[in-house]
């Protein structure tokens, strides 16, 4: 029972809704005043026009020479910005700039020594010199070589070529009371034929 309630409860407030907002509408259509204009029935030239399609745009609504872009056309505007510097120079002036880089300096400090110390100094010693000596040539630079020469052979040459010969074949055959070779010729009347 309270389901039914509750549904008709529901409809009879869709209802008042929307009769009020049909009296809001009516209420404000009142104060538009209407007003006759004048349809301007002269031709209009396309006359300037380029670019009307003519068919071949892509089917996803791009062209074909263009793909679609993530970045959106905004409002470019250029700003300058001025530093004004307090104390003006009137040329440039080179200022030395020291910088300091950590590294090892090796520096020879001077050690008191209280008794001396004998140094040995290497006394002049020969040295041998290696003179150029003359070497004989026994032939002058741009000599004769001996090159073998290869026999050139002409196409049509003979070529021994073994002639057909007869081969024995031996054969195990059940059932004969001796054995006994047959030869058997395996091209017989080929060396008739031949064209060797």
């Amino acid at each position: 029972m309270q389901p039914q309630i509750f549904i008709l409860l529901a409809m009879v407030a869709v209802a008042l809704a929307a009769s009020e907002s049909r009296l809001y509408a009516a209420e404000n259509t009142k104060d538009i005043p209407l007003t006759n204009k004048k349809i301007d029935d002269t031709k209009k030239n396309k006359r300037g026009l380029f670019d009307l399609g003519y068919g071949y745009a892509s089917p996803y609504a791009y062209s074909a020479y263009s793909a679609p872009s993530l970045y959106t056309a905004g409002v470019h505007t250029n700003t300058v910005i001025t530093k004004e510097v307090p104390y003006p120079v009137p040329h440039p002036v080179a200022v030395p700039v020291e910088k300091h880089v950590p590294y090892p300096v090796i520096q020879k400090v001077a050690v008191p020594v209280d008794r001396p110390v004998a140094v040995p100094v290497p006394k002049p010693y020969a040295v041998e010199v290696a003179k150029p000596v003359p070497v004989p040539v026994d032939r002058p630079v741009p000599y004769p070589v001996h090159v073998p020469l290869v026999k050139h052979v002409g196409t049509p040459y003979a070529v021994e070529v073994p002639q057909p010969y007869s081969v024995p074949i031996v054969k195990q055959v059940a059932g004969l009371p001796y054995s006994q070779p047959l030869v058997l010729d395996k091209y017989p009347g080929l060396a008739t034929y031949t064209s060797w």
